[in-house]
């Protein structure tokens, strides 16, 4: 039975001494079905006959059709392969689409062979092995040995307060510790995860601070943490840094100082520790797989290349943090993957702040730091995937000093958005230690309130385009998402930080083809600490010099999520443009008219012009971007205070420019 399922095929490079397949086109070579050939289309069908892409294994003694069979058996039940087309886009890389359902992606791989595209190791499937730790420390000894652009820890950098782990589990009572009982220089790690909706028991409160000094007891400890834990001590650790434990969760104060200072928490942690898998803090780090798992790998075949014989194994690729995600990184859509810490808000920010990151993933160990990415299947060390992280993309855009290097915070905003928060009031805080990143870059700029004074007019342009997350993850549970003395309000209305969903920039706004209508006369921001601008914010106010125009608009569908197109009355004309509304369902009281079933007419609005562009593609015609604001106050006076609504542009900026050239058409606003 064995030699039977594992048979050998005898496989020649030439065409001469091979019949090709009757059904898939092969035609012998290995080559052939480890990479594309330029000739031979990707293979579609059912696996039963002539024409239809591929023969059932053992019908015609077709490498080819055995490897494209079992994929497909693999992916979907027998009644469904019918269905199944299986493509091969990229070399070594194979595609199985089911209809209705997501695309299966997988890579083939030989171990032994001597082509770096095939020679990839079987896993284990144990994250916690001494084959796992071996491998850690390779990656993170080449990179502080080697890597220029890494950051080193500053030794002189203390956080305020760390967890005492140790050099061994016996004899050792876990213990938070203060700075000043902190030995100077001492390397301490970082942990990232998700809270989920556990409450750990060991939390640092006001009223357990005093007993975590002391002493943590084990059997309050969640998982996540014990087994985090394990990893510094044998990494030869002694601290780690874990919100839970190190801030105390129940004092407004002590949180916002805290949360303000993870720009240099993470940032100088010796390396960070990272729960990819973990929906909450009881999942823990390691993940045992059997090798056997066909969850983790199985066996496609055996083939002879040359004189050596070798097996062919497939092993389906996550959308994860590894492989072909990087391409990911110089989109502006989020990482969509199925791993819980990649729907965090948070998560995100630790990922892009930190020097040195290690996953512990379901079935393997990913390394990440500035300078490159790693994982134990060997996936991101094939040429082929090796492309930028996003850590890698961000960290180049923001030392290139170009126009376009200013629109990676838009994309990074993007992304977190995206990304769910326990706490709406946190998202500028959230953010914050990424904003300081960027600040790097922008020496003697100005930060208020999730926009930057070198590029204000531009950031003010973001719209709201759906309330939709990637998951539900949340970063606090419910008794910890409130605490008094908070701000009533997360951010300024013309802030993006200000709404939940997700926010976008067209970012078209280039240098040659701008035309700015507005102008910045003060910002006005209470950082909360007062001495942080990446904090959180308790309110804000900001005056333009611009053009007042008011208008209606409509009609539209009521609080629909994404743009819509309408027309815009403004002076007497009627213009074709966009809106997006901001997710504030109150404001729709005070600004609809009338309605026709769920269409409604929006008046007693104005636009505010921003600006005038000329898309790339559409030269000659002239696009403007505005602000929807309404009066702060409906008394009949106009005290020149108004709060934004939502973001227009008009597809024909020629039908407003005699409303925006006449002179002393500009007045002062204010924005709340």
């Amino acid at each position: 039975m064995t030699s039977l399922l594992r048979r050998v095929r005898s496989i020649t490079a030439g065409r001469h001494r091979f019949q090709p397949c009757p059904i898939c086109g092969w035609n012998g070579d290995i080559d052939y079905i480890l990479q594309k050939p330029p000739d031979l289309p990707g293979h579609v069908g059912h696996p039963s006959g002539a024409d239809t892409g591929w023969s059932p294994p053992g019908v015609t003694g077709c490498v080819s059709c055995e490897v494209r069979s079992k994929l497909a058996t693999f992916a979907v039940r027998g009644d469904l392969l019918g269905l199944v087309k299986v493509t091969n886009p990229l070399p070594g890389k194979f595609e199985v689409h089911v209809p209705g359902e997501d695309v299966l992606e997988f890579s083939l791989f030989a171990p032994g062979h001597n082509e770096n595209e095939l020679r990839r190791p079987l896993l284990e499937g144990d994250t916690s092995s001494n084959t796992t730790l071996a491998f850690i420390r390779r990656q993170l000894e080449a990179c502080l040995e080697g890597h220029e652009r890494c950051h080193r820890p500053n030794p002189s950098f203390r956080p305020s307060r760390l967890v005492y782990v140790g050099s061994s589990e016996s004899n050792c009572d876990i213990a938070l510790r203060t700075r000043t009982g902190i030995p100077a220089g001492a390397r301490y790690a970082a942990l990232s995860y998700c809270w989920g909706n556990v409450v750990p028991v060991c939390r640092t409160t006001r009223d357990s601070h005093g007993q975590n000094m002391v002493s943590i007891g084990v059997s309050t400890i969640p998982k996540t943490f014990i087994d985090a834990f394990q990893v510094v001590r044998r990494l030869g650790l002694e601290y780690v840094w874990i919100d839970a434990l190190c801030i105390m969760q129940d004092d407004p104060i002590d949180w916002a100082t805290e949360a303000g200072n993870m720009y240099d928490i993470y940032h100088n942690a010796h390396v960070v520790i990272a729960s990819l898998h973990g929906k909450d803090a009881n999942s823990g780090l390691f993940c045992k797989t059997e090798p056997t798992d066909k969850s983790l790998q199985f066996h496609l075949t055996e083939f002879r290349h040359g004189l050596r014989r070798y097996d062919l194994f497939a092993r389906r690729l996550a959308r994860s943090l590894d492989h072909d995600v990087h391409q990911d990184a110089d989109r502006t859509a989020p990482i969509s993957g199925p791993e819980p810490l990649l729907g965090r808000a948070w998560g995100l920010a630790e990922r892009l702040v930190s020097a040195r990151t290690i996953y512990f993933g379901k079935h393997e160990v990913i390394w990440e730091c500035c300078s490159s990415a790693a994982c134990q299947c060997q996936g991101t060390a094939n040429s082929l995937w090796a492309r930028r992280t996003q850590k890698q993309t961000f960290y180049s855009d923001i030392d290139r000093n170009s126009p376009s290097a200013r629109f990676v915070w838009h994309r990074v905003v993007s992304q977190y958005m995206a990304r769910d928060i326990g706490r709406h009031m946190d998202r500028l805080i959230g953010l914050g230690a990424v904003a300081q990143c960027v600040a790097k870059a922008k020496p003697g700029q100005s930060y208020w309130a999730g926009l930057w004074s070198d590029s204000f007019i531009e950031d003010l342009m973001w719209r709201h385009i759906s309330q939709k997350k990637i998951r539900d993850v949340s970063d606090h549970p419910e008794p910890l998402r409130t605490l008094r003395g908070w701000p009533k309000r997360p951010a300024p209305d013309w802030s993006w930080a200000s709404i939940e969903g997700h926010v976008e920039w067209a970012d078209l706004w280039t240098e040659t083809a701008k035309h700015t209508l507005a102008d910045v006369v003060q910002v006005q921001v209470d950082n909360i600490p007062a001495n942080n601008p990446f904090g959180m914010v308790g309110s804000g106010s900001l005056k333009l010099r611009a053009h007042l125009l008011p208008c209606t608009v409509g009609p539209m569908v009521r609080m629909r999520e994404t743009r819509v197109a309408v027309h815009i009355g403004v002076g007497g004309r009627s213009i074709d443009g966009e809106v997006c509304i901001d997710p504030r369902p109150r404001e729709w009281d005070r600004i609809v008219e009338h309605g026709h079933g769920e269409a409604v007419m929006l008046h007693r609005v104005f636009l505010v012009p921003l600006g005038t562009l000329i898309p790339p593609e559409e030269q000659g015609r002239r696009l403007l971007t505005a602000l929807l604001v309404r009066r702060e106050k409906e008394d009949g006076r106009d005290s020149g205070v108004y709060k934004r609504i939502g973001f227009v542009g008009l597809y024909d900026a020629s039908r407003v420019e005699s409303l925006i050239r006449r002179p002393g058409a500009r007045r002062e606003i204010t924005l709340l």
